[in-house]
């Protein structure tokens, strides 16, 4: 049984797919699947010219937006740096909603400016009221539909 630190807070599936098979990923743009990796979630592996890495579509790119770095690097089988050059990709703030989720987080609630970065915290076991003054001049709408509830 895996530690809490890796609960995931969606479900994820292994998309159906051929080997040859060309598909958008989300970062690299139309890629080649080639193979499946040995993660603990099984992912297609897509190439380019050269390189080869796992495929961002499906569900693996709405883990990337949603989900803490820690769970997918241990579910897909990944390095910290390719979940950083995916959420870089997808436009991810820093703090989401699987970072804040997560069992030993030091905060339970934040609010996070658009760039990502926090801009208040209430720490975690501490009891009291999260007030923030936010410059809705800054406020974007995409930043919004993100932290809607799916």
């Amino acid at each position: 049984m895996p530690s809490a630190r890796y609960k995931l807070l969606g479900k994820y599936r292994t998309p159906a797919f051929r080997y040859g098979q060309r598909v958008e990923d989300e970062r690299r743009g139309e890629v080649r699947i080639v193979g499946l990796s040995a993660g603990r979630m099984p992912w297609p592996i897509g190439q380019t010219k050269r390189t080869k890495s796992l495929v961002l579509y499906r569900d693996l790119a709405r883990a990337v937006r949603r989900e803490s770095v820690v769970a997918i690097r241990h579910w897909w089988g990944v390095g910290a740096n390719a979940v950083r050059k995916w959420r870089k990709a997808l436009d991810i703030p820093l703090y989401n909603e699987g970072n804040c989720a997560s069992p030993g987080s030091p905060t339970t609630s934040a609010v996070i400016r658009p760039h990502g970065t926090v801009l208040c915290y209430q720490p975690h076991g501490e009891e009291g009221l999260l007030i923030a003054d936010i410059d809705l001049d800054a406020a974007t709408l995409l930043l919004a539909t993100r932290c809607k509830a799916p």
